[in-house]
């Protein structure tokens, strides 16, 4: 059975070598592109993490700073004026949510978001 699957004369083989290093030259740029697009969604994801703890420090450092008397009537102006960027909200309560599965992505949200926390 190999022996019909072999090429026999010599622009069969060079056809199939062609083939060959195409399919190959694909597989490897595929592979290459991947990688790189897995690389750019974890910094893309690092970056965001970032970012939004660096708000919410922010946003928890101006309100501790203001006497504590002065913080619901800030809430409540800026409420008002059409809210911030972020829920701002002090429940009595824990709040039950459900997790998301440990994923590269969300590890590398968690370590990025406590690299900010602990700065």
């Amino acid at each position: 059975m190999l022996k019909r699957l072999r090429p026999n004369s010599l622009v069969a083989r060079t056809l199939w070598l062609t083939l060959l290093a195409v399919v190959c030259a694909q597989g490897i740029a595929t592979a290459i592109w991947y990688s790189e697009s897995k690389h750019k969604e974890l910094e893309g994801i690092q970056s965001a993490s970032s970012s939004m703890a660096n708000m919410f420090a922010s946003t928890v450092t101006f309100f501790q700073s203001l006497p504590v008397r002065y913080r619901h009537i800030v809430l409540d102006q800026i409420r008002n004026m059409g809210g911030t960027r972020f829920f701002v909200s002090f429940n009595r309560e824990k709040l039950q949510v459900e997790p998301i599965p440990d994923t590269p992505l969300k590890l590398a949200s968690i370590q990025a978001i406590e690299k900010c926390v602990r700065q």
